[in-house]
């Protein structure tokens, strides 16, 4: 944690991507290992985490089953890199991440209006993951933090804790372009996303 300036001390960070810098890799017949990740997110964040006092919490990058294991992975995330796990299942990715994120957002966000595949069912994923990223947040709020959520794969997130955290400071960060009112119409879930996004105070 970085020195008081002018005899304040920085408040809590709560930093909240898709993805931690911690990525856990299965293993065939044994227990599951951690390695840090090397996306550009992760690298450009690692400075901050290490100098604050902040957890970063997000989805390890594989689906646990067993209880014990996401017990014991949960006791080692946040012992050895102050990481708190969001534990998605297979489905919860396929629908999630590889659908709405992957299949809709992604191409939507990057002009490729040809490629945008949009999914009810993937949809109610969507809001799903974002439901449980917000459990975990709430879970971990002592109310003095300031709570960082990055990117489009949590777009629904900053409203959902506006409504159970009130008072909290969230900011937004988009890691894209936003599109134009003419391409972002096209998505059947343009409200929504627009009113998740703003229920940040930053964006």
């Amino acid at each position: 944690m970085p020195h008081a300036k002018n005899g304040v001390t920085p408040s809590r960070l709560l930093l909240v991507s898709n993805r931690l810098p911690i990525t856990l890799h299965p293993e065939a017949g044994a227990d599951p290992t951690l390695a840090r990740s090397a996306g550009g997110l992760a690298t450009a964040l690692a400075r901050l985490h290490a100098e604050r006092d902040s957890l970063w919490i997000g989805w390890p990058g594989a689906a646990v089953r067993s209880a014990a294991t996401r017990q014991r992975l949960e006791r080692q995330l946040r012992d050895a890199y102050r990481c708190v796990p969001v534990f998605l299942s297979a489905q919860d990715i396929q629908r999630y991440y590889d659908g709405v994120c992957n299949r809709a957002l992604w191409p939507l966000l990057h002009f490729v209006q040809a490629q945008v595949r949009y999914d009810e069912a993937e949809w109610e994923a969507y809001v799903q993951a974002n439901r449980r990223f917000c459990e975990v947040i709430v879970r971990e709020a002592r109310g003095d933090e300031c709570i960082w959520i990055h990117d489009y794969h949590l777009c629904l997130l900053p409203a959902m804790l506006r409504t159970s955290l009130p008072a909290a400071r969230i900011g937004f960060f988009l890691h894209t372009p936003f599109p134009p009112p003419e391409l972002f119409r096209i998505l059947p879930c343009r409200d929504a996303l627009l009113e998740g996004i703003l229920g940040a105070d930053v964006i």
